[in-house]
């Protein structure tokens, strides 16, 4: 079952089961608001019912195939929903990205953090 976290004209964010997905043209007049429901989901996700932190990890999935534009205002929420998973006790178990926004973390030098922080970046045509 979907949950709604963030519909707006330029964006939504939904989650589904384990995964966060993004879709639309997110920029930097949305990002902080991305950021924070990420952050909040997360934080929701690494406690328990009574509000403790898990001492089980669970693993959570990011997927922003649905972005239409590929810009470092989407990168930096990807970093920030890795710091809060890594930081809720949380495994980010992979990471979906649209080809061209591969293009952009290879560019900005992002590949080996974002490769050693989830299990699996995978990217779609």
């Amino acid at each position: 079952m979907a949950e709604l976290l963030i519909e707006s004209e330029d964006v939504t964010l939904r989650a589904e089961g384990d995964t966060l997905v993004v879709q639309g043209r997110p920029g930097f007049d949305s990002a902080a608001r991305l950021a924070e429901a990420g952050r909040a989901w997360l934080g929701k996700r690494g406690q328990d019912r009574a509000g403790q932190k898990k001492t089980v990890q669970g693993k959570v999935r990011f997927d922003v195939n649905g972005v239409e534009i590929s810009n470092s205002a989407v990168l930096c929420v990807l970093l920030e929903w890795l710091r809060t998973a890594r930081q809720s006790g949380l495994e980010v178990e992979a990471i979906e990205l649209p080809a061209r926004m591969r293009d952009l973390v290879e560019f900005s030098g992002l590949a080996p953090v974002f490769a050693s922080s989830a299990e699996r970046l995978s990217t779609s045509a």
